[in-house]
């Protein structure tokens, strides 16, 4: 990722000229010390250079310092902000030169090299450089010392060579530093950006609050004259009584009424001073339409004015428009309308008012009822602000946290109690963790020391209470003008930002070992594919013999290799490397700044830890492949490549040695879960031998028979024990499944090249020579012959033996079944030689 990824060339140019990230102050202080300290140093010069101390107090006090003490004048001038990172870059190397200069001429003084080493540290993480700047200045100081020590001298010590190396890792180190600091400098401001575009948004919201608490100011002032006049009227009363019973009369009166609307435009309530206004009484509006009490000329037209301006959720202010009263007069009104949107921003109703302004001086008479509706207004008001879905607060911040107003959603959303809430309590009774208070409540101040509204806002601050899980809140802060309060919101993003995290694990994460998945891997290894991950190693792993277990124990056997391999995997990877699964039975481990000798021990670590994980009585191998990425010049892909190739060199003869070992393993295993498969795989083993024997055949032809002897029931380790124990006859289905084992031992056996040849035999010795057999119908010669052997001394063995669903027969009695089926089910000529040259 670079830097400059997310920055238009408008945003770099704003990015650039944004002072805020340039601490004038600091750096001023800075550069004092840096002079100061470049002065009481010169001592060293004359301890150590007293025949050129003259020559270097020039150097330090008519060039450095006096740089260093205009870069302090020259910050008091807007021009500074413009050039200042090459300025300061400039005043960098000329530092690091004069005490690289002092190296030169003795290049064994250790003392410089300290000097050398703080002006590397100041220039990269002090001084405010960004990366480029830094990086620059900081190689050109490096090079000019390193071939001045090596152009000036002739004999060079090792202090010179080692501290070389260390100034170059230092050089490296700084970049790494300057690099980080400035890329997290760019993604804050990014945040600022974003922020301030929603903080324009909440502005906007408080202007339109605004604009409602002046009509509420106005219609105060409004009363206020109004008092003024009745008392004016109140003094005249003695002299003109008919106009004080008028007046008397109109006081009793409210020439405005309230009331909300559904989306229809139905009313939904309607306040009582509406038979002032319109004689009739709030029932009788309930349920009827807005549109309804326009003059009947003018219905249609209000009506799609109305809902066209109800669907867009516009603002009503100050619509002038008639009337029809109850008795049939057209009156005119001045009506105000406001959207009402639920937590998630959906319009739900609307609510307003209408003013008579037929008769502007019947309002001198209404005093005392307007101040009433005025107050059931701000009854209604702060009704509204206790019930909206998201906290809202009026308090003060600095010099401490004071609350002149709560709702109940606030205090729930932060955990505390309205009347636990003393000044300056805030702080400790919401944030439990002293670090999460400190760290916010210095974000909070210094956000608001600053007056920059565009910096307040925090978005998914924790916070933690011990015994409960972590909750996240989003909280703005709108100064009120002309005062130390603010307007606090909070909305509680727990849910939101819980699913993020999870949707963000899920789509990078293998489902089964829960560790990194291959789309996870693409992006982490562009991510380390730069100079600061360099020498990058690469190790591409897969697990030997996957479907050997698979095909003997079934995939759950499988995924509990995956696993295992996969915890193994975290354990030895340590703090900086990365593992992901990136195949079915693939793994791949990224390892940042290492080098080859690591990698060949962490790979060694690895293939012993494989060895000592055992799953069903097998033992597991991996086979590795490795390369070291030591620069840019080579593509990522390429090195991947290279490390896929070394594997699958390896893979070739680790892979057919573990399988080899895991037939065997596979054997066992079934043998020690089945005493009578053990004896029975023996005992046909035998036999096969015997027969072999008799039938001269050569001794490998015969081990070959022997061996097939003994695996050609290695498929039944895939049969569930509950058939394979079941102690009376299987049923249709059971037997089905039972057959599956010759199949299932042709796949186990196939998979191993030293019991590839015996598969065949596994798979066949069940067919019989009519073609009535299974699985595949064979008949006659298209049985191989070690199958037929088998299929004699199998159901031999099987008939003079104790089942779990029957007792062993005599062997007379199994010779006669022999015979009775030759030439149907078995072979006649291996039945008459092993009847007659073996058990005779």
């Amino acid at each position: 990722m670079g830097l400059k990824e997310g920055f238009s060339p408008q945003t770099e140019q704003k990015f650039n000229r944004d002072s805020a990230l340039l601490r004038i102050n600091y750096l001023r202080i800075t550069f004092l010390l840096f002079a100061f300290f470049y002065g009481v140093l010169s001592v060293t010069d004359w301890i150590y250079y007293p025949d050129i101390w003259l020559r270097l107090a020039f150097l330090r006090f008519l060039v450095v310092i006096p740089l260093f003490l205009i870069t302090i004048l020259w910050s008091y001038y807007p021009s500074f902000h413009k050039y200042h990172q090459p300025w300061i870059a400039f005043n960098y190397v000329m530092g690091g030169m004069v005490v690289a200069y002092m190296l030169i001429i003795q290049p064994e003084n250790i003392v410089y090299y300290g000097g050398l080493f703080i002006i590397y540290f100041s220039g990269y993480l002090i001084v405010q450089l960004r990366f480029i700047p830094a990086t620059i200045a900081g190689w050109t100081i490096f090079i000019f010392h390193f071939l001045g020590v090596l152009i000036t001298q002739t004999n060079i010590g090792e202090t010179f060579y080692y501290s070389s190396i260390f100034l170059a890792i230092a050089n490296v180190l700084g970049m790494i530093g300057a690099y980080h600091i400035e890329k997290m400098n760019r993604a804050q401001f990014l945040k600022n950006i974003e922020l301030n575009e929603k903080s324009e948004q909440l502005v906007k919201g408080y202007k339109d609050k605004s604009h409602q608490l002046e009509r509420l100011k106005k219609a105060t002032q409004d009363n206020k004259r109004l008092q003024v006049q009745y008392q004016h009227i109140q003094n005249a009363s003695n002299q003109l009584t008919l106009e004080k019973q008028r007046f008397e009369q109109f006081v009793k009166q409210s020439r405005t009424f309230v009331y909300e609307l559904d989306l229809a435009g139905k009313y939904t309530y309607v306040s009582e001073s509406v038979k002032n206004v319109l004689g009739y009484e709030p029932e009788e509006m309930l349920g009827t339409y807005f549109y309804d009490y326009f003059p009947e000329n003018m219905r249609s037209f209000y009506r799609e004015v109305g809902f066209e301006g109800m669907h867009q959720g516009l603002i009503v202010n100050d619509f002038v428009n008639p009337l029809e009263n109850k008795f049939g007069s057209v009156i005119w009104v001045s009506s105000y309308l406001m959207p009402i949107y639920d937590s998630n921003h959906n319009l739900i109703k609307y609510q307003g008012s209408d003013m008579d302004i037929t008769e502007k001086k019947e309002a001198l008479n209404n005093l005392e009822q307007s101040q009433k509706e005025l107050q059931e207004s701000k009854n209604h008001l702060q009704l509204i602000m206790d019930k909206m879905p998201i906290g809202i607060a009026v308090n003060t911040v600095i010099p401490e946290i004071d609350f002149t107003y709560m709702n109940d959603r606030f205090a729930s959303i932060y955990g505390i109690n309205k009347k636990d809430i003393e000044p300056g309590t805030f702080w400790e009774k919401v944030f439990e963790h002293p670090k999460d208070r400190d760290m916010i409540k210095k974000t909070v101040l210094s956000a608001m020391a600053s007056g920059n509204p565009k910096n307040m806002v925090w978005e998914d601050v924790p916070i933690r209470r011990k015994g409960k899980k972590t909750q996240y809140i989003t909280a703005y802060n709108i100064p009120l003008p002309n005062s130390n309060q603010v307007i606090s919101t909070v909305m509680d993003v727990t849910e939101r930002k819980n699913k993020e995290d999870q949707i963000l694990h899920l789509s990078n994460h293998d489902y089964l070992t829960d560790i990194p998945n291959r789309r996870y891997f693409q992006d982490m290894l562009m991510k380390m594919d730069n100079s600061s991950h360099y020498p990058l190693g690469i190790m591409i792993m897969d697990l030997n013999g996957l479907k050997i277990i698979n095909d003997a124990f079934g995939h759950g056997a499988g995924n509990i290799a995956l696993k295992k391999v996969a915890d193994m995997l975290l354990k030895i990877k340590g703090a900086d490397g990365f593992i992901a699964r990136i195949g079915g039975d693939e793994f791949s481990l990224l390892l940042p700044n290492t080098s080859l000798a690591s990698l060949e021990a962490i790979s060694n670590k690895i293939k012993t830890a494989t060895e000592n994980i055992l799953v069903r009585n097998l033992t597991l191998s991996i086979a590795i492949g490795y390369t070291l990425k030591k620069n840019s010049e080579k593509d990522i892909r390429k090195s991947l490549t290279e490390a896929e190739n070394q594997m699958y060199k390896n893979k070739v003869t680790s892979s057919s040695s573990m399988r080899n070992d895991a037939i065997k393993g596979i054997l066992q295993t079934l043998q020690n879960k089945y005493d009578e498969e053990k004896r029975h795989s023996e005992t046909v083993s035998h036999y096969c031998r015997r027969i072999g024997e008799v039938m001269q055949l050569s001794e490998e032809a015969i081990k070959e028979l022997e061996m097939a002897g003994l695996y050609h029931d290695i498929g039944k380790i895939a049969i569930p024990d509950d058939i394979l124990k079941k102690p009376d006859k299987l049923t249709k289905s059971e037997w089905k499944v039972m057959k599956e084992h010759t199949t299932h031992g042709y796949q186990i056996l196939r998979a191993a090249d030293r019991y590839s040849n015996l598969a065949e035999y596994a798979m066949t010795h069940h067919e019989r020579i009519d073609g009535t057999g299974y699985p595949n119908g064979l008949s006659g010669n298209q049985i191989p012959l070690f199958s037929r052997i088998i299929a004699v001394v199998d159901a031999y063995e099987a008939m003079t033996s104790d089942r779990p669903y029957r007792k062993a027969i005599s062997v007379d009695l199994a010779i006669k079944e022999l015979k009775q089926y030759s030439g149907t089910q078995f072979d006649g000529d291996i039945v008459n030689l092993f009847v007659d040259k073996v058990l005779k």
